[in-house]
């Protein structure tokens, strides 16, 4: 039966673990897994929020009408109007307000409320709203409820995916909870679920902000052992990983091994090497990586010249940043030699050099990035509550026909 996008199967059906997975997208956020499940679970119809017209909101504030409908949404679902309590979102949201997380999680308990009831009705969730659930607990950092999310999949028998455990390793890694990753993972190979590449990039990045780039370079060498090929999003974390300790030539030596496995690198993968170098003080290495781009035929952003030239500004020497920030044809003239910054000795002589001269981003780039992904985190929250805001709808409307038909 198919409700509202929401696949419903009676529980004597044979259920399905939900294994395939969408490979065309690499991980970013863990963004290949929300988008497969928006793809199987809710048709792809998932929209984000309006833009917010509240001033307090657009601050990035909660509101006190946000606040006090959140209490009137929690009061409407503990009296099982679930109805209701989504209708008052639905206004708040008309109203140009911006929901908060307590405003998500809300809804997203009174999923899990419905779900419990679906097992009472004899109705068979799939593993999709499970997982739809976990990830909203875990974004939330709920764990104790993503905990109840994993009981309730036992008590259905409903096996765990591969989804399943990305959620949970994504999780944990971002918080550099290894051993609880550690554990995760020993599970899913238990239980006969072949790890991808996605899935070592996740625990390659938790490597990385345990400071660990050590461990995280570690797992390209098991991928080996086991035939799997690490792709863009895996080497890169790496080199950011030693990149993040200063170790600029174990960087390199990791970009080498990138090219000689014929993993072509991507903007991120050259960017992450500029902000290594400059980092180190180093904009005539960080300036090379340009160079390195035009071989490997990937072309560089604005922002790719502006790290550089941040990079030049961090030393002292504006004019060689102006030249990063000029035009085209300002772009294309030769680097300055070595004695415009007292480099004498570090001039490039052959590929090798090259590979050792890999580039860095600015303390401007550092806060970037990390405005960047709180808002990447920001937005997995909006995506996953606003797919399952039409949960207990259709929850509610298998009760309903569920109740009609006994009588």
């Amino acid at each position: 039966m198919l409700q509202d996008g929401i696949q419903l199967t009676p529980a004597s059906t044979s259920n399905s673990t939900g294994k395939t997975r969408n490979k065309g997208k690499e991980l970013n956020g863990s963004a290949s897994t929300e988008e497969e499940e928006k793809r199987q679970g809710n048709g792809g119809d998932a929209q984000p929020p309006p833009a917010s017209t509240c001033t307090t909101c657009a601050k990035g504030h909660t509101c006190q009408a946000v606040v006090s409908r959140t209490r009137e949404m929690r009061s409407l679902i503990d009296a099982k109007k679930s109805h209701q309590a989504q209708a008052l979102f639905g206004h708040l949201a008309d109203e140009g307000h911006r929901p908060s997380l307590v405003t998500y999680t809300t809804l997203l308990t009174a999923a899990l409320g419905c779900v419990r009831q679906m097992k009472d009705a004899g109705v068979l969730p799939n593993v999709i709203v499970f997982n739809t659930l976990l990830k909203g607990f875990l974004d939330a950092n709920d764990t104790a409820a993503a905990d109840d999310v994993l009981g309730l999949m036992e008590q259905f028998g409903i096996e765990p995916d591969i989804v399943t455990y990305s959620h949970q390793l994504n999780a944990f890694s971002s918080l550099g909870h290894m051993a609880k990753c550690s554990k995760v993972f020993d599970t899913m190979v238990e239980a006969r679920i072949e790890p991808d590449p996605q899935v070592y990039s996740i625990l390659a990045k938790g490597h990385v902000r345990a400071q660990q780039p050590g461990k995280a370079e570690e797992l390209l060498e098991r991928m080996r052992r086991l035939g799997v090929r690490p792709n863009v999003v895996t080497f890169t974390t790496v080199i950011s990983g030693w990149c993040s300790v200063a170790d600029m030539d174990n960087a390199a030596r990791v970009y080498k091994k990138m090219r000689d496995a014929g993993v072509r690198p991507n903007l991120r993968t050259f960017e992450t090497l500029i902000w290594g170098y400059s980092e180190q003080k180093q904009p005539w290495k960080a300036e090379e990586v340009l160079r390195m781009m035009q071989e490997a035929g990937v072309r560089p952003k604005q922002s790719t010249y502006s790290l550089v030239a941040d990079a030049w500004k961090a030393v002292g020497l504006v004019k060689n940043a102006n030249r990063n920030l000029g035009s085209p044809d300002d772009r294309r003239r030769p680097a300055p030699n070595a004695s415009d910054h007292d480099e004498p000795d570090r001039r490039p002589d052959d590929d090798d050099d090259k590979l050792q001269r890999s580039g860095r981003a600015s303390d401007k780039r550092a806060r970037d990035r990390q405005g960047w992904r709180l808002c990447i985190v920001g937005a997995a929250v909006v995506v996953v509550a606003v797919a399952i805001v039409s949960a207990p709808t259709a929850i509610l409307g298998v009760l309903q026909g569920a109740k009609a038909e006994a009588g």
